[in-house]
């Protein structure tokens, strides 16, 4: 096995992991402050 392929390997899937989990958190984080920011704010200016 080449070194370079391996490292190579491992940077990809890590790098699919990583934006995978920010993309997931980043979701979550922005319904979460949709939630508790602006529907309140959306629903007090009503």
């Amino acid at each position: 096995m080449d070194m370079t392929f391996i490292f190579t390997y491992l940077h990809v899937l890590f790098h699919h992991w990583y934006t995978t989990l920010t993309l997931q958190v980043g979701d979550s984080l922005t319904r979460t402050i949709v939630d508790l920011g602006l529907k309140p704010l959306y629903f007090g200016l009503l």
